[in-house]
């Protein structure tokens, strides 16, 4: 079986501030935060800013990992009203 060249190519691709927010799920306002704090590299080509593919999986393997006993906020039931 062939590998499938295209997806290895986008993944090995620079990508927009736009492509990285969406691809990483946050924010392109995120995106700027992380640059300008420097948790995230950015190149400049003419006008545009990219980031390359060695920057993103950096920039991940940076982020903090979540404590395993975390499951988010918890939510106690409310108590039942009885007259």
């Amino acid at each position: 079986m062939m590998p499938d060249t295209q997806s290895s190519t986008q993944n090995s691709a620079a990508k927009s501030i736009a492509e990285f927010a969406s691809n990483n799920r946050i924010s392109v306002r995120q995106t700027y935060d992380e640059i300008g704090e420097g948790r995230l590299r950015a190149v400049k080509v003419g006008s545009r800013t990219l980031i390359l593919p060695e920057d993103e999986i950096a920039w991940r393997r940076r982020l903090p990992a979540l404590p395993a006993n975390s499951r988010g906020p918890s939510i106690e039931p409310s108590p039942s009203r009885e007259s």
